[in-house]
């Protein structure tokens, strides 16, 4: 039986740390560079089996020396590699650009292997769909796989709508248990701008009145994140903040994932605790990883969190 069953991409990081970002057609020098491991669903999976999650990635790695290295890293973190299969096409690619000052950065990504996933792997996997308690997914990989392994999976399900896409169809909206987005995500797909948190209310009824979202997750960076707390509920939308005692921002390469991962994590272990509960203790653990370069090396050294004992700060928006 397994906790967590991340469906998704994989991505080889190579990050720049810059002073400043870089005008348009400006070249700066870097003040430093580092390849590490990447892509918004081995970050999820890598993050998830680290908070102690039995986990297994259903995923394409190329048929290159980055896509042999990278199984080698999940099988050493006890990740389930059964269906992470290689294609004769480059390892898929995230250039990151870095913000010393403020930890902020920029991504390109160029999917390569990833574009490869399709709905067939779900049926070959299904002994491992039907085994898992937790599903994530992202957008990092062809829409129709994603759709299917949404539409296979009978537990829990988290689509974490990154990176945004401009025609997302309705079903992907609905289908998940929890929809989860950032700020410029969600502005992306309900063309309403976020100036402050109190405009997460309206984004996230939106989300729920327009799309069909059951519930929805929006994630605010510093300032934490907005949330309805019943399905299919838009009356109350709640914001939980950042905890303050938290504010040394290093890199915030990869937090997103953590988040989410640290989610599944909490839904897996404490099934007891409250929905708030679970997203402030998220917070928590996505922040510990803004404290550290890189991307699934900033996964590290994570406090023990109990989300039914930490205290937290919430209120109705």
């Amino acid at each position: 039986m397994f906790d967590v069953l991340v469906f998704g991409s994989c991505m080889i990081d190579f990050i720049s740390y810059v002073n400043r970002m870089p005008k348009s057609g400006e070249t700066i020098h870097s003040q430093g560079y580092e390849v590490g491991f990447g892509g918004k669903g081995a970050n999820q999976a890598i993050a998830s089996a680290r908070l102690g999650c039995k986990t297994a990635m259903i995923g394409k790695i190329g048929n290159d020396g980055y896509g042999k290295k990278y199984k080698e890293h999940f099988e050493k973190e006890g990740i389930n590699t059964d269906f992470l299969e290689s294609e004769g096409e480059h390892s898929g690619v995230a250039l990151i650009i870095v913000n010393s000052i403020d930890g902020n950065n920029q991504i390109v990504i160029n999917a390569n292997a990833n574009k490869y996933m399709s709905a067939d792997i779900c049926e070959k996997a299904k002994n491992i769909f039907e085994q898992s308690k937790i599903l994530i997914c992202q957008l990092e990989i062809p829409l129709d796989a994603t759709i299917k392994a949404l539409k296979m999976f009978n537990g829990l399900s988290i689509l974490n709508a990154a990176p945004a896409l401009e025609n997302l169809p309705n079903i992907a909206y609905k289908l998940p248990n929890i929809f989860c987005v950032n700020e410029l995500e969600a502005e992306e797909l309900t063309k309403i701008t976020f100036n402050k948190v109190e405009d997460a209310k309206q984004i996230i009824q939106s989300l729920i009145r327009e799309k069909g979202c059951k519930i929805v997750i929006m994630t605010l960076g510093k300032y934490g994140a907005a949330l309805n707390i019943e399905e299919e509920s838009d009356k109350k939308i709640y914001h939980v903040p950042v905890p303050s005692k938290n504010n040394l921002v290093v890199d915030t390469t990869g937090a997103g994932d953590c988040f989410i991962a640290a989610l599944a994590y909490f839904y897996s272990k404490y099934p007891k605790a409250s929905l708030l509960q679970k997203v402030a203790a998220s917070i928590s653990i996505a922040t510990h990883s803004v404290q550290y370069k890189g991307t699934q090396s900033s996964y590290i050294n994570f406090p023990n969190i109990d989300p039914l004992t930490e205290k937290f700060e919430h209120h109705e928006l």
